[in-house]
């Protein structure tokens, strides 16, 4: 058989494939479509979603734990009203004022008949303990954090309650409603184990597009198949924490309502106070959720396209594994003013949004502006980033497979 047949030949089996390959090429939705039913037919995935459906409904499963910690019961205590201590002859008049007006208000919490008469004198409460402990003279005030910015959060918070429809304080865990539960829910699972779905999804992604499956037979475009794998991922990962919070939401929905999701949420973060609402953390946190899910993905399945997947699962242990280093929320690990713009900033996400707590005192954020706002920025931004410089990589590899298949033609000849 002559050279020119057997050229002639080979250029018909490349054509044949050719067309082969493009007949059972996936479109784009299909490919996502198909990664996305391996996810959510993964039994590690789903018993995942069991055992954090157990503990985002800890609190549900064991009722009435305290969670309104200045109750009735705390005004009616015999060591109530006794923090200043000492000789009453020897106290300023203002602080006489304050203490009989502190046992007058405790009194009538105690005997109050409904929740908004609670919530009425609970306010009138906090506006006096705080305008008596941030401005009286010669009261001895804890320096271990902002005990002005505390006094001034909790009288807010109480002005905002009361100022609602329907004001009402949960004394216990019991009472929480579907609003409430949400967002209390999700800030008592850490978020190692809230992003443990995504590592799941991940891995079935990337075994499903390991060489010699399904998904190879039948590809899509190369950058498509990077980006599609991400997505897919970041779905299985949504849909299996709605599935956490779905029992026990249920369950305080049939027990106590929906609740109000225009609930005040007041916490502060460095130094300065923020107001929210239950239903606005909610959706900041499966916002924010989301786009760090999209960002640890996309390093992944980056990774993988090279078929270096075990780098792309260590890089992602990284920058989930840095706010557990015990430093780096005080700029130990990375100065104060870049942690803005490290990803590793928001993933404790109700820290970033605030969750509901009548103890609302706490510092919460690790820098002045690691916000919501800047976390949405800097997870969309390195999510751009890790896209152009994978679709740089595949250019410069398809650039380098051309090259070499044309040195190949070259010595053939």
């Amino acid at each position: 058989m002559s050279s020119d047949s057997l050229t002639t030949g080979r250029q018909r089996a490349a054509r044949s494939a050719d067309g082969t390959s493009r007949r059972t090429r996936r479109r784009p939705l299909g490919y996502v479509g198909s990664l996305l039913r391996l996810c959510l037919r993964s039994r590690l995935l789903w018993v995942m979603v069991a055992v954090l459906a157990l503990l985002f409904g800890a609190y549900q499963i064991k009722p009435n734990q305290h969670y309104l910690s200045e109750d009735r019961d705390y005004f009616a205590s015999p060591s109530f009203g006794t923090k200043t201590g000492g000789d009453s002859r020897t106290l300023s008049q203002q602080t006489r004022d304050y203490l009989s007006e502190e046992k007058r208000l405790a009194a009538a919490i105690v005997a109050s008949q409904t929740d908004e008469e609670f919530a009425r004198l609970y306010a009138e409460y906090e506006n006096l303990v705080s305008d008596y402990w941030t401005t009286a003279p010669g009261v001895v005030r804890d320096e271990s954090f902002d005990s002005t910015a505390l006094f001034y959060a909790r009288r807010d918070l109480a002005n905002r309650i009361v100022a609602l429809e329907h004001p009402v304080y949960y004394q216990s865990t019991s009472d929480f409603p579907l609003a409430f539960q949400l967002a209390f829910g999700l800030h008592t699972l850490s978020y190692l184990f809230l992003l443990a779905p995504l590592v799941c999804a991940l891995c079935v992604c990337d075994g499903a597009r390991a060489p010699g499956r399904m998904l190879r037979a039948a590809p899509v475009a190369t950058p498509l198949e990077f980006l599609g794998a991400a997505l897919a991922a970041v779905a299985a990962s949504l849909v299996a924490l709605v599935v956490v919070c779905l029992p026990a939401c249920l369950f305080a929905l049939v027990r106590n309502g929906m609740g109000d999701f225009s609930y005040p949420v007041v916490y502060i973060a460095t130094g300065t106070i923020h107001y929210s609402t239950l239903g606005l953390v909610a959706v900041q946190f499966l916002t924010l959720y989301a786009a760090i899910s999209l960002l640890l993905s996309l390093i992944v399945m980056a990774f993988s396209l090279f078929r270096r997947s075990a780098l792309g699962f260590v890089a992602m242990g990284l920058l989930m594994g840095l706010p557990l280093v015990p430093s780096f929320s005080q700029g130990g690990v990375i100065p104060g003013t870049l942690m803005p713009l490290v990803p590793s900033s928001y993933m404790d996400f109700t820290h970033v949004t605030g969750y509901p707590t009548y103890y609302n005192g706490l510092d919460l954020m690790p820098a002045a502006r690691c916000t919501f706002a800047s976390g949405i920025v800097c997870t969309l931004a390195w999510s751009a980033v890790v896209v152009l410089l994978t679709l740089a990589a595949i250019r410069v590899r398809r650039a380098l497979r051309a090259r070499a298949a044309r040195q190949a033609l070259s010595e053939g000849r």
